[in-house]
């Protein structure tokens, strides 16, 4: 298997789903709240977006169940592959990623943590897979460390108590002291280190199966259609979505507008019937939104969503508006 590492999602991706050269396991998972914790402390302070997703909590949900077939069928074979060479399977023994990013599009740091896989099989299916390939010589392994020579530029991973720690930069990847010095910063070099972070980390959901906390000021929210301070919250899977979002604004004219606004759309949303439940609230300069569908709901919306590519694909769009 070849990796397929453009950018640090994809990084992420490699180590989740094992798909590099190779394949990835390692230490055990506590899952949500204790899991990002730990990996905290190993992500960089100035972190412009902080995120994680509880694979625990997905694979535990009904639409998960349901549409996992179809998941597993767009692999293909490979993750059939896989599990017959190493001997697990590695959707199932995800359990979270944390990762910190901070820099602009295209040219991004990447600080990636995850859980829920056991070191001794990683480095066995790592064996098995370079061997088999012919490509023994492109494979390290350097007690916690490991480093792999991918076509895209080496990989290093560091395993730690708190999982398996990847660094990546705009032009390369972090060695093995780079690492290991990561791993072993002070507290108040990363995340956990700051009140301010930890007030806000306080407030989301991190056993939901997906949540972040944003900087306002960071690169990636200046095309934000609205300015604020932090954005924070969590999105939970389970028979249906619900999404519970916050953000504290520059004023409270900002949010009292940002909140007016919102729950304007919402309305004619709920009304078309495409979701469940809805709500925008302002308090200061805060902002909480809250928003929930059904499993038919999101069918419906993914039906549509379908149709209109459809349309589009066919040249139904017309181009651009003068």
């Amino acid at each position: 298997m070849k990796t397929q590492v453009r950018r640090w999602v994809l990084v992420a991706a490699a180590l989740c789903a094992v798909a590099a050269f190779g394949c990835s396991k390692g230490s055990g998972s506590s899952g949500g709240s204790a899991s990002a914790k730990g990996a905290l402390g190993m992500l960089p302070k100035d972190a412009d977006v902080v995120m994680g997703i509880d694979f625990a909590s997905l694979r535990s949900s009904a639409l998960y169940k349901e549409y996992s077939p179809m998941l597993m069928s767009a692999i293909g074979d490979k993750l059939a592959k896989f599990k017959d060479a190493c001997g697990f399977d590695p959707i199932e023994q995800l359990g979270t990623l944390t990762a910190g990013v901070k820099g602009a599009k295209g040219d991004q740091d990447a600080t990636i943590v995850v859980t829920g896989f056991a070191k001794d099989k990683v480095v066995d299916c790592l064996k098995k897979a370079s061997e088999k390939e012919g490509k023994a010589d492109q494979l390290k392994i350097d007690g916690d460390y490991i480093e792999i020579a991918a076509p895209k530029g080496t990989i290093g991973m560091l395993f730690t108590d708190s999982g398996i720690l990847v660094h990546k930069t705009p032009t390369g990847f972090a060695t093995k002291d780079q690492l290991v010095a990561q791993s072993k910063q002070a507290a108040d070099a990363s995340p956990a280190g700051s009140k301010t972070f930890m007030d806000v980390f306080g407030k989301v959901d991190t056993k939901a199966g997906l949540w972040f906390i944003a900087n306002g000021n960071a690169p990636q929210m200046q095309d934000a259609p609205v300015k604020m301070k932090v954005a924070y919250g969590s999105i939970k899977i389970s028979d249906g979505l619900s999404a519970d979002i916050s953000a504290t604004m520059n004023s409270e004219a900002d949010a009292k507008q940002v909140a007016d606004m919102a729950k304007s759309q919402m309305d004619q949303v709920k009304g078309a019937g495409m979701i469940e439940e809805a709500s925008a609230e302002a308090n200061g300069a805060d902002v909480h939104i809250k928003v929930s569908m059904t499993k038919d709901q999101l069918e419906m919306i993914a039906s549509m969503a379908k149709s209109a590519m459809g349309a589009f694909g066919r040249g139904g769009g017309g181009g651009m508006p003068e």
